[in-house]
């Protein structure tokens, strides 16, 4: 502490005046008290300040302006959700908090759940969460000081046998069923500013299994409820036992089991606190008196109480200390208006940033029905983005949620918003239709997840029979990645319209891109790394495995498959977010194509798709030109992206501190098609012997019918254990004839030697005539051969 190296009187002295001992010392002299403190005590302001500081339980304040986000609740505020990874003070026990619920009380009274252990893990006092970076990883933190620190993290639900006299013979508690302790359900808060949460626990009670459904109540206890001089929060609990093998509830326990709920133990308090029972009877509250509390076999010294069995099956905990909210009045920054900036780097296209604050970090895009614009953020956040001014730009965003974990897609259902996050898949409802979701309903969940920064869950796409699909990031690479953490990563999960979750494709790395065609098939991007060779668009197929295997992989009857379309690397690095352009697009020629979002090096693809054979192949091209800069008229990190109603091209950026060393902000591009349109190379498709080439428009005939205006090459990648894989087998393709069609939009190439398997990169910038061609280059993975005897064969990946 300090006081091993000052004393108390030089500290004091110091503080009052430097200038006494230091002359023209220039710091501040803490003469004037700070108001509302301590009654307006300059010494004993300064005299608590030097205990604080030598009290190893003392934090020191955040500065609000050294971490991403600062979560405050103040006085008549709603309570506020967080639902990310936590980290756990050492104090506490240390280690993390992957599946997190916290909610912050406006008597600023904390609280943070584990769900994973079905336990409450800190109760703090004071400023509510702090999110911060760590490397690539993002974290929060509880804010407040520990009210209670050091008791061990088991659940606080207990299913206890009893004999004949209702004395307990066996305690059981709740087991992973097969991940997490607590399935959640739901959450929501009530107009009087209560949070609803609910979920299921299982118990093994014997060799049958036992599961029973909670609901929780929790809000801030009321001032004329609280003892003199306390403050704290209550916690409503009932219990209901579900009928095996249905969702149903029974509305009894059977003889012989009840349930208790535990209060928490502790090495170390601030505040003096207390955890007292409450019954619910006939909506009156009893007190059960600290006599209640007693100790079950085997469960060490943590005190308990019935909550359910043959009496009530409601009860009512609070948890109070003597601690007070002073809090100095908080100074809101004023967020300054935003100007569109132009985006030029896509030709044919208008490009604008929207004049929304650059603190958004956008990483999936959709609309309402009434067109409004959502979005969610990597922070945490959803957002309503609005044009308020009606130039035809959004401009002013309402938070529509917060606190999630890193979602990376959203749909829209009618008024709701469905929201992929890392845990679940949630409907986001509105209810008293203030703007501000209030039902939270779990739609999918039992993947596993840990708080490792690669654990999400993207590109969430629905198809014709109302199906949602999610990709979930691989663990491949942690060594030491726990079995029960581990389920479904690296896979595309299929869910049901009645909740049923299912995987549908295995060993991806990092799906984090999922888009769906005009004929009903979804796509997936992966990223370039160990084992895969490129930057891939797969073709999502039931039952496939991708060729990354994942910690605790199973065996799969069949081999890896090859991605439909090879991405170049490294002249792409990180393609994620796919989108499909619909039939309202400006662009006739472009309907139906799809456009890629790389984010390392800045720009846009195009990529368009064949069937040979049965099965996918394509082409990718230039869709915006590369850039270099985080700013200026070029895309600042693109993610995600989706097409409007009214058939613009909508792109989220992020310019993260991860990847690319930002300043953790973001952009929305809007991207509108201009009347003057560039031609180019629309779409490079085999064909037996060689390659047909359309354009846009017209090209030079004369030009253009002659092979050496065209250069054809080919290479392919064989991986051979290491991260990155050298380009193999380069060959050039000789071009033996060019054949222009009858409309001129369209050149066929007679092509000699082409060989399976490989990238063919295919240029035509010699036929552009003055103006140029945008793009004149395409790269075709040449899987199979047209009209070759065993096209239709698939190989394994290498």
């Amino acid at each position: 502490g300090l006081a091993g190296r000052l004393r108390r009187e030089y500290f004091l002295r110091w503080c009052r005046s430097p200038l006494r001992i230091v002359p023209g010392m220039e710091m501040p002299s803490y003469i004037k008290a700070v108001p509302g403190v301590l009654d307006d005590d300059a010494d004993r302001q300064l005299a608590a300040t030097w205990d604080a500081l030598n009290d190893r339980r003392f934090q020191p304040p955040t500065n609000p302006t050294a971490v991403e986000q600062y979560l405050v609740v103040s006085e008549g505020q709603s309570p506020r959700i967080v639902r990310d990874v936590f980290t756990n003070p050492k104090s506490n026990g240390g280690g993390s908090v992957a599946r997190a619920w916290a909610v912050g009380f406006p008597n600023g009274h904390n609280v943070l759940l584990d769900l994973d252990r079905a336990t409450m893990t800190l109760w703090t006092f004071g400023d509510f969460a702090r999110q911060r970076t760590q490397g690539k990883s993002w974290f929060w933190d509880m804010a407040g000081t520990p009210v209670i620190s050091g008791g061990p993290r088991r659940s606080d639900l207990v299913l206890v046998a009893v004999d004949g006299q209702r004395r307990p013979v066996r305690v059981s508690r709740p087991v992973k069923d097969p991940l997490t302790a607590a399935e959640l359900i739901g959450y929501r808060r009530d107009n009087r500013g209560a949070m609803h949460l609910e979920y299921r626990l299982r118990f093994l009670v014997g060799e049958m299994a036992r599961t029973i459904r909670v609901r929780e109540i929790l809000h801030a206890t009321s001032s004329r409820e609280s003892a003199e001089g306390a403050s704290g929060w209550d916690r409503d609990v009932s219990v209901q036992l579900e009928s095996p093998g249905a969702r149903g509830v029974s509305p009894r326990f059977p003889r012989g089991l009840e349930v208790f709920i535990g209060r928490p133990t502790a090495a170390a308090t601030v505040g003096q606190p207390t955890v007292t029972a409450w019954e619910k009877i006939a909506g009156r509250d009893r007190s059960r008196g600290d006599q209640d509390w007693r100790s079950l076999p085997k469960q060490g010294s943590q005190q308990f109480t019935r909550l359910a069995g043959s009496a009530s099956r409601r009860i009512l905990l609070r948890y109070a200390c003597r601690l007070a909210s002073k809090r100095l009045p908080l100074k809101v920054s004023k967020i300054e208006p935003v100007r569109p900036e132009p985006v030029t780097s896509v030709p044919g296209f208008e490009g604008v940033r929207l004049p929304l604050p650059r603190s958004i970090m956008p990483t999936a895009i959709a609309w309402r029905p009434d067109g409004t614009l959502a979005l969610t953020s990597l922070k945490g956040h959803v957002y309503l983005a609005r044009d308020t001014d009606g130039d035809g730009l959004e401009d002013r965003l309402e938070l529509f949620e917060e606190g999630l974990a890193a979602p990376y897609g959203i749909l829209a259902d009618g008024d709701d918003l469905i929201v992929a996050h890392k845990p679940e898949v949630l409907r986001l409802r509105d209810t008293d239709k203030d703007g501000r979701a209030d039902v939270r309903e779990v739609l999918a969940t039992g993947w596993g997840y840990s708080d490792d920064y690669h654990d999400w869950t993207c590109g969430l796409v629905r198809d014709g029979r109302g199906r949602l699909y999610v990709g979930l990031g691989s663990n491949y690479s942690q060594q030491n990645r726990a079995g029960e953490t581990s389920r479904w990563r690296g896979k595309v999960l299929r869910i049901s319209p009645g909740g049923r979750v299912e995987p549908v494709g295995h060993s991806f790395r990092y799906p984090t891109g999922l888009a769906i065609d005009a004929a009903g098939r979804i796509f997936v991007s992966d990223n370039q790394g160990v084992q895969n060779t490129f930057n891939e668009i797969n073709h999502l197929v039931a039952g496939r495995n991708y060729g990354v295997p994942s910690r605790f992989e199973e065996k799969h009857a069949s081999p890896a498959v090859p991605p439909a379309i090879h991405v170049p690397h490294p002249w792409s690095r990180s393609v994620n977010g796919l989108l499909f352009l619909p039939k309202n697009f400006g662009d006739s020629s472009m309907i139906n194509h799809g456009i890629g979002c790389e984010y390392d090096n800045r720009f846009l693809v195009r990529f368009t798709l064949q069937e040979v054979g049965g099965e996918m192949q394509g082409a990718v091209y230039h869709f915006s030109r590369p850039g270099v800069g985080a700013g200026g008229e070029n895309f600042v990190g693109p993610l995600c992206g989706a097409v409007s109603p009214r058939g613009d091209i909508y792109i989220g950026n992020i310019f993260d501190s991860g990847w690319l060393g930002g300043r953790n902000t973001g952009t929305i591009t809007r991207l509108r098609r201009s009347r003057k349109g560039l031609n180019g190379l629309r779409e490079l498709t085999a064909v037996p012997g060689g390659f047909l080439l359309k354009f846009a428009s017209a090209v030079d005939r004369r030009s253009a019918g002659l092979a050496e205006s065209y250069s054809v090459s080919g290479y392919t990648r064989v991986w051979k254990g290491g991260y990155t894989t050298a380009d193999s087998g380069r060959h050039k393709a000789t071009v033996r004839r060019a054949t222009v069609t009858k409309d001129g939009r369209g050149v066929r190439l007679t092509v000699e030697g082409l060989r399976k398997r490989h990238v063919y990169e295919v240029t035509c910038g010699r036929i552009g005539g003055g103006a140029g061609l945008w793009p004149s280059t395409g790269h075709y993975s040449l899987h199979r051969l047209p009209g070759n005897p065993d096209a239709g064969r698939r190989r394994p990946r290498r």
